[in-house]
């Protein structure tokens, strides 16, 4: 009998033992698991219902007068609009002019790339280091308008630490503020008509840095600068089983950059994937995620390697998750 005891209690602990040390995440009871690993991310997926729930708000829209004649300004304490006259046509032949109304969204922080399911990576997958950008389009009534080819128009916002070298980078044609989570093209390099500059700006007699960029093209505009190295890695990162592709989301974001990755749920090795990093950098692997009705957040400090990263997601509200992603 002594002997039997003794087995007993060392199988307990056998067991004790191998479960502290498992990266299986034990569900509270009530769970609906989405934890099955996919290939695309379904808009009825629990990380679909998470990214409708933190997109920002609907952008600056408004009203002004295009002039026939003269250069038209929308000035603001962080940003101006300039479109010389006769930049802007619609469906028909003329110029436009009059009243056009016209939607604009400042992308700086880089939470504002989270929010808005948009990567720091040009479309050959390479790191870009943002100088900021914008969204913008102009209407006459229902008409979106375009800008006339070799004409352009120049935004100017604030930026406390302009750097030289950016260039411009073109977004995607046809996505707007509502982002779906499948999206993976990179933003292109622009035309030789495009530039960025910085500069110092003033409105209200207070002077403000930042950058200049001239654009022949509307919707997503960004400066940036491609980031190359020498010895760059693929980066990796695992998460408890109860997480998946299908309710998280992870994300790379550089601390010395306004780079921001996300890195794609591979469904063949269960990992969050990002090609291309460079080694030596100090960042931080966030993930968000929805299980039921429960938010998680996931936060780890690295330095890029080549070596798997585990990440493991605290349980939060969504405030939580959505105050995280602003402080970046």
């Amino acid at each position: 009998m002594k002997n039997i005891t003794t087995i007993i209690c060392a199988a307990v602990l056998i067991l004790s033992s191998c479960k502290k040390d498992s990266t299986v995440f034990v569900a509270d009871p009530g769970y609906q698991l989405d934890s099955a690993w996919v290939n695309t991310i379904a808009d009825q997926s629990k990380i679909a219902e998470l990214i409708k729930s933190i997109l920002p708000p609907a952008p600056l829209t408004d009203t002004t007068e295009i002039f026939k004649l003269d250069t038209t300004f929308i000035r603001t304490s962080g940003f101006d609009i300039i479109i010389p006259p006769g930049t802007l046509k619609g469906s028909s032949a003329g110029d436009v002019f009059g009243k056009v109304n016209y939607n604009f969204f400042l992308l700086q922080k880089k939470g504002d790339f989270i929010l808005l399911q948009q990567s720091t990576v040009n479309n050959e997958k390479y790191l870009l280091h943002s100088g900021g950008g914008f969204f913008i389009r102009f209407f006459r009534g229902t008409e979106e308008l375009t800008i006339i080819p070799g004409k352009n128009i120049i935004v100017r916002y604030n930026d406390p630490q302009p750097v030289q070298g950016m260039k411009v980078f073109y977004g995607f044609d046809n996505i707007t503020i509502s982002t779906p989570v499948n999206t993976s093209t990179g933003w292109t390099s622009a035309s030789t008509s495009a530039y960025v500059k910085p500069i110092q700006r003033k409105f209200n007699n207070v002077a403000s840095y930042g950058y200049e960029i001239s654009t022949d093209r509307l919707r997503w505009v960004d400066a940036g600068i491609t980031l190359t190295s020498t010895s760059a890695v693929n980066l990796s990162v695992y998460v408890p089983d109860l997480f998946s592709n299908a309710n998280t989301q992870a994300y790379i974001v550089f601390k010395d950059y306004r780079t921001i990755v996300q890195l794609t749920g591979d469904a063949g090795s269960r990992k969050f994937m990002a090609p291309n990093i460079p080694v030596n950098k100090a960042a931080t692997i966030v993930t968000i995620s929805k299980i039921a009705q429960e938010y998680f957040l996931g936060t780890q400090d690295i330095i890029t390697s080549d070596q798997p990263i585990k990440v493991s997601p605290i349980k939060g509200g969504l405030d939580r998750i959505i105050n995280y992603i602003h402080s970046l």
